[in-house]
């Protein structure tokens, strides 16, 4: 069982895309990950003094540190090393992975979780980005495709599986929040069929 902890508060709060990311698939239950898919627990939490906005020209959010604000979101448990190397390479040079602390909705306990900072505050619409929205007209777009956006972590899972991974620029650039943001023509990637990164 992995022993990492993480607190998604965009895209990846739909479990069809976190499986997408980690196995290559929303359906886990099919594949050779069934195991350590089973592994992986899902609770509603909160992430005070941070705010969520909507990314510029982007079906995903981006969360910044606010004072007095709060973010709803998911507290996930059970991730292995594997997993956090491939939600890396997913998120990218937009965000940092930082240490952060939750609190459960169920028992309103405390807990230590790692999160996806955004980087770019200028590149934030001021309004708050909706999951609902998101789960009624763009999840289907994100779920079960193939997108150069998943390619590294699908590259990643086959090469774990060889045992010949190499660490990637976008792994690292999100450990250590370091690298420049490319912009993008999103519509014109919508049109190839090709999906930006996402929380």
């Amino acid at each position: 069982m992995g022993e990492h902890t993480a607190f998604f508060y965009g895209t990846l709060m739909a479990k069809e895309i976190l499986f997408r990311v980690l196995y290559g698939t929303t359906r886990p239950e099919n594949t050779e990950y069934l195991a350590v898919a089973q592994d992986i627990h899902i609770s509603s939490a909160v992430l005070r003094d941070y705010c969520r906005h909507r990314v510029e020209g982007a079906d995903y959010p981006g969360i910044i540190a606010q004072k007095g604000a709060s973010v709803l979101g998911t507290y996930v448990t059970g991730l292995r090393d594997a997993d956090i190397y491939r939600l890396d390479m997913f998120e990218g040079r937009q965000y940092k992975r930082t240490e952060v602390k939750v609190v459960l909705e169920h028992d309103k306990s405390e807990a230590e979780a790692e999160t996806y900072v955004f980087l770019y505050e200028d590149d934030l619409v001021k309004e708050e980005w909706s999951y609902e929205d998101f789960r009624k007209t763009k999840l289907q777009y994100w779920a079960d495709v193939e997108s150069e956006e998943y390619a590294e972590a699908d590259a990643d899972r086959e090469a774990e599986a060889s045992g010949n991974r190499i660490e990637t620029d976008r792994a690292s650039e999100a450990k250590e929040g370091t690298g420049n943001l490319v912009k993008t023509q999103v519509e014109d990637k919508k049109a190839e069929g090709a999906l930006d990164s996402a929380v």
